[in-house]
């Protein structure tokens, strides 16, 4: 039997809304569980629980916090360029 871990979470959203959330799980190597899917899957039902939904499981354990806020403002512009191509096509 492998050791017990917990995980917590913890969110202030830009509301002063604090959500949190911790959870105890045991890793199952022998089943194909590895520690960074599992807190992988408690995070993104974090993030559900506090209103971001998610289509499937993003652990981007690769970048760093830098690299993640780049990406946060890229996808930003580019939704607003979507966006708006959407807008000028439908006011042609």
């Amino acid at each position: 039997m492998e050791d017990k871990l917990t995980v917590k979470f913890e969110l202030k959203d830009e509301n002063g809304f604090t959500y949190t959330s911790s959870s105890e799980f045991q890793v199952y190597s022998d089943f194909g569980d590895t520690t960074v899917d599992l807190i992988g899957q408690y995070l993104n039902t974090f993030l559900v629980q506090c209103g971001y939904p998610r289509r499937d499981n993003i652990f981007m354990e690769s970048l760093t916090d830098d690299e993640l806020e780049a990406v946060a403002y890229f996808l930003e512009d580019y939704r607003l360029d979507k966006k708006n191509k959407e807008k000028n096509n439908e006011e042609d």
